[in-house]
């Protein structure tokens, strides 16, 4: 029942353990992570949804933060429902700059797939929800093969608008990551818009009415996203807000990669977070003859083990011209167990920080194709406005970024059959550390591609990034 989060002072979180993560009774949970936030101070929070704190109920808990090395919070674990520390962090001119620390790159198991509900059937749920999921006992060995990209990629040149949308400044480090080979430089350089493009969000639902989704900022009551279908329940909203923020990454306003593509809500997951296959199936049929005369492209933020009917019929709607991206999953664990990431046909997503390296919580190995930001990722939300948003982490929040990618080649002209070599082949070679066992050293690129494709591959094994602002360590002993 505990969890913990670090924020900077504009409510950002810079990096959370949410409830279910801490499993073990008397165990030491050690979290060590670079923050590169600029802010004058944090705030860390323990909660505990039992209003007991960690202190006494079978032991004896406790936590405490380290910052560069210095303990800044030590407790004993006696709280209600919540404590928060203030911590000031120093400032980093030369003369105070402490030396560089490399952040291991192995960290503890993160957070499991999660279901919000008991479900009789299998647990079909976005990553980010909330009581363990059983994958398969014995899940088979597979791989993807690598048909869907040339050993030696070369991409197609762009078939674009005669002028490209300006460049956005201020944008949010996902999208400003994907339009360049390395770094971020606080803007985003679009090479389309996804201008005629239709992109299903399988997921919770679309807050259509999000001003993120208006046709133009101007425009009062026009809309670029739309009710499809609702195969989860009869309440056709988004009530969780997981499926909105997938769709503001597609394709919002300000936060989104395409940002002019139409938006199709496809609710197949309840308020809960959770659905059964035969409500995701359902609603992958209905895509299927809805876009049969459209360019199309869906997204799937959803997983569960290892499945044949779910990897059919992804594989089924892939087959039928619709580009499908799914997320690869949230365990740490090979992405080839559970469905339908491991389906080869579709391109499957890990995710990143934005430092490059993996995510901790993301799955890797041969069934994932590609990697992109998913780490601390802001988006359109749900709320008492038209107007929220909110920053979460996931290969939920990695996935929407290839599929906005690939609205935008789309709606360039590229061909349907053609759209996942195109990723792979103008992905970025070599930049993701901590990759994971099997997975490709491949990260969404999503820029102008010039006379020269591809920069010079580095390293096959390039050395963890050191830590230049400042290194936190959280230890907690659970009761």
């Amino acid at each position: 029942e505990t969890s913990w989060d670090l924020k900077d002072q504009n409510e950002v979180i810079l990096e959370q353990r949410e409830v279910g993560y801490f499993t073990e009774v008397s165990f030491d949970y050690e979290d060590m992570f670079c923050v590169l936030s600029e802010t004058s101070s944090v705030t860390f929070m323990m909660h505990d949804i039992y209003n007991d704190g960690i202190c006494c109920g079978y032991g004896e808990g406790k936590y405490s933060v380290e910052l560069n090395g210095e303990k800044v919070v030590e407790s004993n674990g006696e709280f209600e429902n919540s404590a928060t520390h203030t911590i000031t962090l120093p400032s980093m001119n030369p003369s105070s700059m402490p030396s560089l620390s490399m952040i291991p790159s192995t960290m503890p198991s993160p957070l499991p797939s999660f279901s919000m509900v008991p479900s009789t059937g299998p647990s079909v749920i976005p990553s980010f929800s909330m009581v363990p999921s059983a994958g398969p006992s014995d899940p088979p060995s597979i791989s993807k093969t690598p048909s869907t990209a040339p050993s030696s990629p070369t991409p197609s040149p762009i078939s674009s608008p005669t002028s490209l949308p300006p460049p956005q400044n201020d944008a949010t480090w996902g999208i400003d990551r994907i339009d360049q080979r390395e770094g971020t430089d606080g803007s985003y350089s679009a090479i389309g818009d996804g201008t005629g493009v239709f992109a299903y969000i399988v997921d919770t639902g679309i807050l259509t009415t999000h001003e993120e989704f208006k046709c133009n900022p101007e425009s009062n009551g026009c809309s670029r996203a739309s009710w499809g279908i609702n195969t989860a329940d009869d309440n056709n909203k988004d009530c969780n807000g997981h499926g909105t923020h997938v769709a503001g990454t597609v394709g919002g306003r300000v936060y989104g990669v395409a940002k002019n593509v139409n938006l199709v809500a496809v609710k197949v997951l309840s308020c809960g977070g959770s659905g059964s296959w035969a409500q995701i199936i359902e609603g992958l049929d209905w895509i299927k003859g809805q876009a049969a005369n459209q360019i199309a492209t869906a997204n799937l933020s959803l997983g569960g083990g290892g499945n044949d009917s779910i990897d059919i019929a992804v594989r089924e709607l892939q087959q039928s011209g619709v580009t499908v991206v799914v997320a690869a999953g949230n365990e740490d664990t090979d992405a080839c167990t559970t469905s339908p990431a491991r389906e080869e046909t579709v391109l499957t997503v890990g995710s990143t920080k934005i430092d490059d390296e993996r995510s901790s919580f993301s799955n890797y190995g041969n069934c994932v194709d590609i990697f992109a930001p998913g780490s601390s990722i802001k988006a359109a939300w749900i709320g008492d406005s038209n107007n929220e948003y909110d920053t979460i982490s996931g290969t939920s929040m990695a996935s929407p970024h290839v599929c906005g990618a690939a609205a935008v080649l789309l709606g360039n002209g590229i061909e349907k059959n053609s759209v996942n070599e195109e990723i792979i082949s103008r992905a970025t070679d070599g930049v993701v550390s901590d990759k994971g066992t099997g997975s490709p050293n491949k990260f969404l690129y999503a820029g102008v591609i010039g006379p020269t494709n591809l920069p010079t591959p580095m390293p096959p094994t390039p050395a963890p990034t050191p830590c230049m602002f400042y290194t936190f360590k959280i230890v907690v002993t659970t009761d």
